[in-house]
């Protein structure tokens, strides 16, 4: 994040570029209001994204999310060799749906992780 900000500052972009690590287990920070052209959601299985997307994002605007996926992933119980805890797996489709009525531009899923880049919609809700 820092490294964001030290690249819009010397692009020019300092007034427009505002990276904000949060916590999500906490719920989403006060601060967030939005509109933003970008929304970055790594690493978290964040089951409101979709709806947050909608309300944070200005139209036309992307959200960029990976998740760990149960899709190609073994099934190791929590603590058995290090598996992760099932609840913080997303399930086949689940980012797509999730962004329902938003534009995938990328979506991916296999190996035990799901990616994808979608666009909310220019016009009408998202």
């Amino acid at each position: 994040l820092a490294m964001l900000g030290d690249s819009a500052a010397q692009r020019g972009l300092a007034g427009r570029v505002r990276a904000l690590e949060a916590d999500l287990d906490d719920g989403l920070p006060a601060e967030l209001s939005g509109p933003y052209d970008v929304l970055l959601c790594l690493w978290f299985r964040w089951p409101p994204l979709g709806d947050l997307a909608a309300e944070l994002l200005r139209p036309g605007g992307l959200v960029v999310a990976s998740v760990l996926s149960s899709v190609g992933r073994e099934a190791v119980a929590p603590g058995e060799g290090g598996g992760p805890d099932p609840r913080f797996l997303a399930a086949p489709g689940e980012l797509v749906a999730r962004l329902a009525g938003f534009e995938v531009l990328h979506h991916e899923e296999g190996g035990g992780e799901a990616a994808i880049v979608a666009r909310r919609p220019a016009t009408g809700a998202g």
